[in-house]
């Protein structure tokens, strides 16, 4: 996997969340999808780059707020790529999901931490998804974008 690949990815995260939320913003669209955005994301890398691996990192206590919450994507797949599918949420004006390209896990922590702020964890592995849980995890994007 490579940039050029996570940017297709972007671009379909992006058709989703404009296809059932019309002309609103990415940062609106994006709101309360985080956790099943990164699966998503995770799951599509997994199908189509089997030898990968995908981390869901989680951060608790993001930008000084003790109550806020936030899922981003570690992949290792020869390199190592944080990602965050909806990083609109809080950089209105990003252009990619990418948050970097790093070496291992512990540069990963370290970037997750400078760029959110709170404290960072790997929160789960995530495997090959059926196509049941993939589909469950759109109905909620979907359901968080129209009621948004």
């Amino acid at each position: 996997m490579d940039e050029k690949n996570i940017y297709k990815f972007q671009k379909d995260i992006i058709f989703l969340l404009k296809k059932y939320g019309g002309n609103k913003s990415l940062h609106f669209l994006s709101q309360d999808n985080c956790s099943e955005l990164s699966r998503l994301f995770a799951y599509w890398v997994i199908k189509k780059y089997p030898t990968s691996e995908a981390f869901i990192l989680k951060g608790g206590g993001v930008f000084n707020n003790s109550e806020k919450f936030h899922d981003i994507v570690l992949i290792n797949s020869k390199k190592f790529f944080l990602i965050d599918p909806s990083i609109w949420q809080f950089f209105k004006r990003k252009r990619s999901i990418l948050v970097g390209q790093i070496e291992n896990l512990d540069e990963a922590l370290k970037l997750a931490k400078k760029n959110y702020g709170g404290k960072w964890q790997i929160s789960e592995k995530i495997n090959k998804g059926t196509l049941k849980e993939v589909e469950d995890l759109k109905k909620i994007i979907i359901l968080n974008v129209k009621k948004g």
